[in-house]
């Protein structure tokens, strides 16, 4: 355990690691299965300890470069081209306050609005539910395969792929073990796709944009968004919201911008608080919220907020700058019904049977 030893003293002594020591002393942590309560301590202080001292982009590489040896795969250069563009919206996770599913909610609404949507996303860690627990709520069987799901594109605008299932050896040892961001929060959700993506949404529930956008251009993202809200600018969700303030980089066909703003002044939304977007008690409850926000239902609020979100997939998807007519665009889809109707059709197409309890 020498370079791990190392690594902890470099952080608690503020000094960068260089990107040996941070390769070798991740893949020694990711591979030593003594005690393993002990390697859980050390593997917090570390990503944490590099979050906290701020990084650099040749140390991330290295992180990322001793998970795909750990796996034994090249997950961060073997991707698989389709016949049209991708899209994909994704987040970091562990965010301040917890929403509904609106990720997997927006996903389903850029689909509907023609755009090939891949949803990334795993099972909750501090949240109810997060993307797969939603998707297996209905019925949805998400373990059937890559071959398989790739089928379902060929055929449909929406997939889903699972973190789980991309790095399963890296997930065994780092499930469950984190409840705030960390120094892979930055980036490690967007590399994971089987698929080349050609436009990433991606949600970052802290401060620093501008570090995800010097880790996306050295990984040549060819087109993104990097996005974050905050009430105090301590506290982040991972989403464009309806009630705090976004901050948004894109980079796309047009240069590089960036907005900070409340999207809903802007939009002439009526103004909304924390329990139209919270997550409930129960998967039932949160699942209730999900197929109301992507419906006709009586809570608009949460229908804006998932329109916020698939506006700025449509925006990257169409490289286009009129955000406003995006999220026009999104709000009619959602109200004609079709989101509901692609979850239905991507439960069946995964040969399961759509299941649903409530009355909406």
């Amino acid at each position: 355990m020498h370079y791990i030893y190392e690594a902890l003293y470099r952080i608690n002594e503020k000094i960068p690691l260089g990107e040996e020591v941070a390769y070798k002393a991740f893949l020694e942590l990711l591979l030593w299965d003594k005690n393993k309560e002990k390697r859980d301590v050390m593997l917090g202080s570390f990503l944490t300890g590099l979050f906290c001292n701020g990084s650099n982009v040749a140390e991330v590489d290295s992180l990322l470069r001793a998970i795909a040896d750990f796996e034994g795969s090249r997950f961060l250069l073997d991707k698989i081209r389709l016949d049209r563009k991708v899209s994909t919206i994704i987040g970091s996770g562990k965010k301040w306050l917890k929403t509904f599913n609106i990720s997997s909610a927006a996903a389903l609404v850029a689909a509907s609005c023609g755009v090939t949507t891949v949803k990334i996303g795993s099972s909750a860690t501090s949240s109810i539910t997060w993307s797969m627990d939603i998707l297996r709520y209905f019925w949805a069987d998400l373990d059937i395969g890559l071959e398989k799901m790739s089928h379902i594109i060929k055929n449909s605008c929406f997939w889903f792929i699972s973190i789980e299932d991309t790095i399963p050896k890296f997930d065994k040892v780092y499930w469950g073990k984190f409840y705030a961001p960390h120094i892979l929060s930055y980036i490690l959700p967007a590399l994971i796709s089987p698929l080349f993506l050609d436009n990433i949404v991606y949600w970052l529930s802290c401060s620093n944009l501008k570090f995800t956008q010097n880790l996306f251009d050295f990984y040549k993202i060819p087109s993104y968004s990097i996005v974050n809200s905050t009430l105090d600018n301590i506290h982040f969700i991972d989403e464009i919201s309806a009630l705090w303030n976004s901050n948004i980089i894109r980079k796309h066909k047009w240069p590089i911008s960036e907005f900070s703003g409340y999207l809903w002044e802007i939009l002439w939304l009526p103004s909304s608080t924390y329990d139209n977007i919270k997550q409930w008690s129960s998967p039932e409850e949160n699942s209730q919220k999900f197929i109301q926000s992507i419906t006709d239902s009586w809570d608009i609020q949460k229908n804006y907020t998932v329109a916020l979100n698939a506006a700025e997939i449509l925006l990257a998807s169409w490289h286009s700058n009129d955000y406003e007519v995006w999220f026009n665009e999104a709000m009619k889809i959602i109200l004609s019904g079709k989101p509901l109707k692609l979850l239905k059709e991507f439960v069946r197409e995964t040969w399961g049977i759509f299941y649903w309890n409530y009355e909406i």
